[in-house]
Parts: structure tokens; C-alpha cells; sequence
């Protein structure tokens, strides 16, 4: 039994070698779309393949242009989870324009930069991740769909409840900032 299964882990380790030597151009580049940073560019593509090294039995599934928008898929899913962790953290995140939000409106009509960190601890969790999702890490609405369990048709009117929610917030901050200024 223990010989058949160091045969199956080499078969997994070979298979899995020849997958990344196969797409490592197609995983560097897509995770390239998300940075210029070399360290930040390093861990997304070792996130990635250790998450695509766990399902590899969904890999031998696929083949051709499936097996690419799989592996474009999880980087970008590992990019999102990695925004979620920094967003999270102790540490404020660099101020961020959530472009919709300032294309119905002047952001200095709010008084300032639009904040994420504000928006982080005043919005509901799935709020913030849509917005997130879609703003920051430039989800498609079928990924925020599977990463939710929702049907795609969903996520435009969450986003729209999430963008209002949202610009509330701000507005409510300016205001209590006005009138304690």
C-alpha cells in the first residue's frame, strides 16, 4: 500500500512539473496585471501555484483555454484574498479613489480623499468585499458571483447597494467632521 502511494504522490509531483513548466509564462503575466512589485508579484504566483497544487484534480480535468482562465481565475482570487488580508491588518491602507463612487460625484464634495480604511470598518463585510472585489482588485461579476455563491445576476444590484451604502458613509464622516471642525 505505501509503495502504491509514494507512486501516486510522484505522479502528482510529476504532473504538476510539467503543468508549471507548461504555464509559467501565462501565470507570470497574470499576476503582473495586479503588480509591478517584484516581491509582491513572487508571492502571488507561489500563492497561486500552492492553491492550483491542491486542486489538481480539477486541473487534469481541464484542457486548452479552460485550463488558462482557471489559472487566471486563481491568481486573481489569490490577489483578492491578499487585498482582503492587507485591508484587514492593523495597518491603514493607502488612501484609494473607488472610481465609481467619484464618477457621480466631486470627492471633494465629501471633503477629502475617499478613505478605504473608513469604508473598511463602517460598511458591512460583504459590502466592503464586493467593493473591494470590483474597485481595487478589478473582479469580473461571474467572480465575485462564485466567490459569494450567488448568481451573477446578483451582483450589479449589490454593487449599487454597496456603492450607496458607501457613499453614505463618507458623507456621514464628512459631516461629523464638519461639525466637530
Amino acid at each position: 500500500m505505501a509503495d502504491r502511494e509514494l507512486r501516486l504522490v510522484r505522479a502528482e509531483r510529476l504532473y504538476f512539473q510539467e503543468f508549471y513548466e507548461n504555464h509559467r509564462k501565462l501565470l507570470r503575466y497574470a499576476a503582473s496585471k495586479y503588480t509591478s512589485d517584484p516581491e509582491l508579484l513572487q508571492d502571488l504566483m507561489q500563492d497561486a501555484l500552492e492553491r492550483l497544487m491542491r486542486n489538481t484534480a480539477t486541473l487534469k480535468k481541464m484542457n486548452g483555454a479552460k485550463t488558462a482562465s482557471y489559472l487566471c481565475a486563481t491568481v486573481k482570487s489569490v490577489y483578492i484574498d491578499h487585498c482582503r488580508r492587507r485591508s484587514s491588518s492593523e495597518q491603514p491602507l493607502e488612501n484609494q479613489v473607488l472610481e465609481t463612487l467619484g464618477a457621480h460625484a466631486d470627492p471633494m464634495d465629501y471633503g477629502a480623499k475617499w478613505d478605504t480604511h473608513i469604508l473598511r470598518s463602517r460598511l458591512r463585510e460583504k459590502d466592503w468585499y464586493i467593493l473591494e472585489a470590483r474597485y481595487i482588485a478589478g473582479a469580473s461579476d461571474a467572480e465575485i458571483a462564485a466567490t459569494l455563491g450567488c448568481g451573477v445576476d446578483s451582483v450589479r444590484p449589490m454593487l449599487s447597494r454597496a456603492r450607496s451604502r458607501a457613499k453614505a458613509a463618507l458623507e456621514d464622516t464628512t459631516e461629523r467632521g464638519k461639525s466637530h471642525g
